[in-house]
């Protein structure tokens, strides 16, 4: 027979010998865009193309943010920002200043996000003058956004990739005599390097920067080890959906949001359909100098109907996919239950993933304690706790005691910040009881929610392991 007294001994126990403490600062802050009302996108082609607006928009949705900001894509294709363009460009390039007082007043943002400089070097080597123009330009820009109190974001220019173009013959050295679009200087992601490079310093005074030129090329530069033939772009400027996918999911990280949720394909073609409407009636109502798309598109009225009907199909996808889900499956001897929860990003919720199994033995009617085996940080680790539930030693220690045995998965994914689950402080913990909550229904054993625990954790475990003892001795 098993006392509480004995048992709770053993806990303490396992945990001094199992345990290992890290040290863990504070949840990283939901930076200022996520509370946001209002997030105006501008940019070139690349933000034209929507791809990763509607990626930060479905992420939103997905991981719970609420109040949730309106996100509205107002990327214009050929744009810059420093008012150049190369001899031979079939129209003078649109310059963003002309357009921007009129989409200031009427949209009324309280976050600008700004991502330009792919064609603000016209394609050509760098040089004095044209750095000089794109950093003015940038200058005005952030100006401009504080002069209406709203906050400006500015994205580093993704990289410009030679590979997808060389065999194509629109690659050219230094000295040719011309350079544009169809014949890029074949060192051009130099010049973006040292735009990118500027705006990391922050001396133009925004609110934020973010490098999606260090990410996408890190990303590249991994995935040529595996193919080398790789390329996020098929003709070396614009990002395919992987690049777009990544580029939102390098914003949202800077923003505090590391998780990121597969969206289902209904729901993608949902969001994206919403997002590529309004931009487009959004672009008709500011205006442009674009002679393709000026005076084109829907009416803003129109859409903004459409969008709301677009809304109450994607809120019931949503819906669906922020319910806990439950599944079951033997196990040696017993029964595993488990449930899984999506990430909630909002302040000192957890925010990432999360899968809860409890083993059951059969024969046992009743719980005597419940004996938790709480895995270390990283991706192997987490991948690794899916299996905890099954371990055969540990099955026979909680057979023996009358005890179910717990297992955990936070979100197995290269990069997620340990602290946000190993601090049971930041969201963790509430959500453990929540599992039990949850377990305790589905598999028809209310005394989960009454039974002693032993906590037993590696590394980051181990620190969540000691911190749930103090708030729960």
């Amino acid at each position: 027979m098993l006392h509480h007294t004995r048992f709770r001994h053993f806990c303490s126990l396992a945990l001094l010998l199992s345990g290992l403490a890290i040290h863990a600062s504070a949840q990283p802050a939901l930076q200022f865009p996520v509370q946001a009302k209002r997030i105006l996108f501008l940019g070139d082609s690349i933000t034209h193309a929507g791809g990763y607006v509607a990626w930060i928009d479905a992420q939103f949705r997905l991981q719970g943010v609420s109040p949730r900001p309106d996100v509205i894509n107002l990327g214009l294709s050929s744009e810059t920002c420093a008012g150049l363009s190369e001899p031979g460009h079939p129209f003078p390039r649109p310059n963003v200043h002309e357009r921007l007082d009129r989409a200031l007043r009427m949209i009324r943002p309280d976050v600008v996000v700004v991502c330009y400089g792919m064609n603000d070097g016209i394609y050509h080597p760098l040089s004095d003058d044209r750095f000089a123009a794109y950093r003015k330009g940038i200058e005005r820009l952030v100006q401009k956004v504080h002069a209406t109190g709203a906050k400006i974001v500015v994205l580093t220019p993704p990289p410009f990739d030679p590979l997808p173009v060389r065999s194509k013959g629109r690659l050219v050295p230094a000295s040719n005599r011309t350079f544009g679009y169809q014949a890029v200087y074949e060192g051009y992601d130099k010049v973006l390097s040292k735009y990118a490079e500027w705006i990391m310093q922050a001396e133009h005074g925004a609110d934020m920067v973010i490098d999606v030129h260090t990410a996408l090329s890190q990303y590249t530069k991994e995935q040529r080890k595996k193919n080398p033939t790789f390329s996020l772009s098929g003709d070396g400027v614009h990002p395919g959906t992987e690049g777009h996918r990544l580029i939102g999911t390098t914003v949202l990280r800077a923003w505090g949001i590391e998780s990121v949720v597969e969206p289902p394909s209904e729901l993608w073609k949902l969001v994206t359909q919403r997002t590529r409407r309004l931009h487009d009636a959004w672009l008709k109502k500011v205006d442009h100098l674009h002679p393709s798309f000026r005076g084109k598109g829907p009416e803003l009225d129109d859409v903004r109907a459409e969008a709301k009907k677009l809304d109450e199909r994607i809120d019931a996808i949503v819906k669906v996919q922020r319910t806990p889900r439950h599944a079951k499956r033997h196990s040696t001897g017993g029964t595993v239950y488990q449930v899984h929860f999506p990430p909630t990003a909002r302040p000192k919720q957890l925010r990432l993933a999360v899968d809860y199994e409890v083993w059951i033995p059969d024969g046992v009617e009743t719980l005597r304690g419940l004996i938790v085996h709480q895995h270390g940080c990283g991706p192997g680790a987490s991948l690794g706790g899916r299996t905890a539930a099954d371990d055969l030693h540990w099955q026979a220690l909680a057979r023996k005691w009358h005890c179910g045995l717990v297992g955990s998965s936070y979100e197995p994914r290269r990069g997620i910040n340990c602290r946000l689950w190993c601090d049971a402080r930041q969201g963790s913990a509430e959500r453990f009881l929540q599992g039990l909550d949850h377990l305790a229904r589905s598999s028809g054993h209310p005394e989960l929610l009454a039974v002693p625990w032993c906590l037993w954790g590696h590394s980051g475990g181990g620190f969540w392991s000691s911190l749930m003892q103090t708030k729960y001795p």
